[in-house]
């Protein structure tokens, strides 16, 4: 009798332990706490209870701690998940976002060279952050070889081969900007009169150097 009070008992709390830590229940409460926009409060919990269930509560903690507007801590957890899933292309996509917010233009390269990686060299996005970035940090060089490598992702998009003439004029590699403004000028002589003018421009500033 004795015994089998024991088994039953230890049956009891392991029912009442499985109940405590359903993680479905879990995110319920976090999610009325998000709606009540008591984000301190659904931070906390998933924080607690949730955090060791993988990448998903990495990112669900970084996107409450960024509603707080902790940004350094929700990088922080947005690198967890990364280290969790190298391939998480939105944790990727949101630490380079609130990097470049900070204005932190080293970390903006670091995410956004992953996220091109990631993407297998297709997120225009981190394209754009990146070679921004490398700008600001006065990289020229770095500047132009992202954004060679930009322009050969996307041969008939304007934006990515005006971005890559102008990296190339900043790295001093006037030959190639020259080249490049070149293609520039067929991208835009019938769409875009401002880049049509700034491709012409630089290139009667090239000849006109020349002679």
């Amino acid at each position: 009798m004795r015994l089998f009070l024991t088994v039953l008992l230890l049956s009891f709390v392991s029912m009442v332990s499985a109940a405590v830590t359903d993680p479905t229940k879990i995110w319920t409460e976090v999610y009325g706490l998000e709606v009540a926009k008591n984000y301190p409060g659904a931070a906390e919990l998933v924080k607690k209870q949730l955090l060791n269930t993988g990448e998903v509560a990495h990112i669900r903690y970084a996107q409450l701690l960024a509603m707080q507007g902790k940004y350094p801590e929700a990088i922080e957890s947005y690198k967890n998940s990364i280290s969790e899933n190298p391939n998480n292309i939105s944790a990727r996509f949101a630490a380079m976002e609130l990097s470049w917010n900070l204005a932190k233009y080293q970390d903006v390269s670091q995410f956004a060279r992953g996220l091109i990686e990631a993407s297998r060299g297709t997120h225009y996005q981190a394209f754009t952050r990146l070679i921004n970035s490398e700008w600001q940090l006065k990289n020229w060089k770095e500047a132009a070889k992202y954004a060679e490598q930009f322009a050969v992702a996307y041969p008939g998009d304007l934006y990515a081969q005006i971005t890559k003439a102008r990296a190339l004029v900043s790295a001093g590699q006037s030959k190639e900007a020259a080249s490049a403004y070149q293609q520039v000028i067929g991208l835009a002589i019938s769409t875009d009169k401002v880049a049509y003018d700034e491709a012409t421009g630089y290139l009667k500033t090239v000849l006109a150097g020349a002679r």
